[in-house]
């Protein structure tokens, strides 16, 4: 007999390669953020969630993913106009 309710759920389930659209959000010590948007192509969902580990999930949608960190650095602008946080 055939079930409906296998039916969706085997086609909901994306089959190959996904790309998806990476936000990244770094935070810096001087308070500075910076965005780094990548598209990216995930062979293997347990390898895409290893590759950011360090990484917290703020949100995630179809096709789009965005993470965060904050780093104790300082902004590589700031370090650009002369400032080095080896000095503190």
């Amino acid at each position: 007999m055939f079930s409906s309710t296998a039916f969706l759920i085997k086609a909901a389930v994306p089959t190959g390669p996904q790309t998806v659209e990476v936000t990244l959000i770094t935070y810096y010590e001087d308070g500075d953020k910076a965005f780094e948007v990548n598209n990216e192509e995930i062979l293997a969902m347990e390898d895409f969630w290893a590759k950011y580990q360090d990484w917290q999930l703020v949100d995630m949608s179809k096709g789009k993913v965005i993470f965060r960190t904050k780093t104790e650095e300082w902004s590589p602008l700031l370090e650009l106009s002369g400032y080095s946080s080896s000095f503190y």
